[in-house]
């Protein structure tokens, strides 16, 4: 009896920490998730965030060997995203980067947007055209946040 009641508050006290740490948050899975942001080859994403209100702050770069002026762009969760248009063309050259024009904003698959707290997961569309040959495209990526 007495090997029962000594171990028995050991465990009490080891279930009352693992809840603490629960209700802080430090167990929470969703925080373990990790922010990414992808597109396919020849563009990248040098810094992103998303803010409440879906708002995306995004620096793009491109590295295509050519020249390409992006006309349209669209992040959502829905299933097949088509590119809204942006306010400003933007020229990016090959090999550099560029912040892209406000605003730009990130939807639910509801077409909501974001509050803060929440874990984001959608795709990113963008039109460019080759500024030499004069032919348009569209990419597709891939956005994951934790919304500040």
């Amino acid at each position: 009896m007495e090997f029962f009641m000594t171990y028995s508050w050991a465990l009490v006290i080891i279930l009352a920490v693992i809840g603490v740490l629960f209700y802080l948050g430090v167990m929470d899975p969703g925080n373990l998730r990790p922010n990414s942001c992808m597109f396919s080859s020849g563009f990248t994403c040098y810094d992103y965030r998303v803010q409440a209100g879906g708002n995306l702050s995004l620096d793009l770069g491109q590295s295509m060997g050519k020249d390409v002026l992006v006309t349209g762009f669209n992040c959502t969760a829905v299933a097949n995203p088509a590119p809204s248009a942006l306010p400003a063309n933007v020229t990016i050259m090959s090999g550099a980067h560029v912040v892209m024009p406000s605003p730009l904003n990130c939807t639910k698959s509801d077409g909501t947007f974001t509050v803060s707290g929440d874990y984001y997961q959608g795709t990113m569309v963008v039109n460019y055209t080759e500024i030499d040959t004069q032919m348009t495209h569209t990419i597709k990526g891939s956005i994951t946040f934790k919304v500040i």
